[in-house]
């Protein structure tokens, strides 16, 4: 049996919703083909993606790798079919963004989606992290990016767009996983794990704590927030990053804020030497704007 984009979508949908009837409503189906589809994607992979043990949807292991591949997979397919469906006499303009943290795409959602509805002519698609090479040569590929540092070896014209707090994320069980603020001195002798191509990487962890005399016990980067949040879980370690990189499905953790305060700067980023097209410069504007009004410490991830 094939797998198909309309079990993946299904898939990605239910995973998001974390409910099948709530995808059922936004994807137009009865829930029943929404179970359908879902069964048939595990029967054509030979894998369970859904715990059906719990009350709620919770993804597999598996489950979670799939989500992680598949929300990729149909965005390059959703922005091939606008690419190709274009009018070469009136061709709707692009704008490319890279995402320096694939975990970004969650971020700014919100603020993507408002500026589509500002400007709906425009079309904006999301790159994931490797493509920064586009923008180092000064290629046609990318117009900006996002992050919390621009690459290195070229020079950037940046505008901050926002600050986030490092949170402690810890299994639900801890004894001090109640959601009251954690102190760095805390961290004292603990393992630690950050993401190797997220906001908070380990060299800048180890800054943070050096300025607190704290020695950690050790300090690894996961290859993803899944990755992380499955060490966390297992009790192996206790991850470090932004608040509001919470995992989308896999057991119960908690955020506490980590105190004093370390913020989290994060930017946009673009050649300085080379000017951005007007679509872009649209689009850099209104996500500039969008971002600084809407990230504020008082809301719930920090």
């Amino acid at each position: 049996m094939r797998v198909t984009l309309r079990q993946l979508n299904v898939f990605v949908e239910v995973a998001r919703r974390a409910s099948f009837s709530v995808a059922a409503g936004q994807l137009h189906l009865s829930q029943p083909a929404v179970s359908r589809q879902i069964r048939e994607l595990e029967t054509a992979l030979g894998l369970r993606l859904i715990d059906r043990s719990t009350r709620t949807v919770q993804l597999t292991a598996g489950g979670q790798r799939l989500l992680e591949r598949a929300e990729h997979l149909l965005q390059v397919f959703r922005s091939t079919v606008a690419e190709v469906r274009q009018d070469p006499v009136e061709a709707r303009p692009i704008v490319r963004v890279l995402l320096q943290s694939a975990d970004l795409e969650r971020l700014l959602a919100p603020g993507l989606a408002w500026c589509q509805q500002r400007y709906p002519t425009i079309a904006v698609i999301l790159h994931r992290p490797g493509d920064e090479r586009g923008m180092r040569e000064g290629g046609d590929g990318l117009d900006f990016g996002v992050g919390n540092v621009p690459p290195q070896g070229v020079v950037w014209r940046h505008q901050v767009v926002g600050h986030r707090r490092l949170h402690l994320i810890a299994p639900a069980r801890a004894p001090w996983s109640d959601g009251a603020p954690f102190r760095w001195q805390q961290l004292q002798g603990q393992s630690l794990v950050v993401l190797a191509a997220g906001p908070v990487t380990r060299s800048v962890l180890q800054q943070s704590l050096q300025g607190f005399g704290v020695d950690a016990a050790g300090i690894c980067e996961a290859a993803s927030l899944a990755s992380a949040c499955r060490q966390v879980l297992a009790g192996k370690a206790l991850g470090v990053w932004p608040g509001w990189l919470q995992p989308t499905s896999g057991g119960p953790l908690l955020s506490s804020p980590l105190l004093p305060v370390v913020e989290h700067e994060f930017v946009l980023w673009r050649r300085d030497n080379r000017p951005l097209a007007a679509a872009a410069q649209l689009i850099w504007t209104a996500l500039t704007r969008f971002l600084a009004e809407s990230w504020c410490d008082s809301n719930e991830y920090g």
